[in-house]
């Protein structure tokens, strides 16, 4: 149960970083 939070905290992790960089570089064209 404990690799499953630490999976689900790293894919929600990525998500978000994803999305932020997605947001810049949007942005940056």
């Amino acid at each position: 149960r404990l690799m499953e939070q630490a999976g689900e905290a790293i894919r929600d992790n990525s998500f978000k970083n994803f999305k932020r960089e997605f947001r810049g570089n949007y942005q940056g064209k």
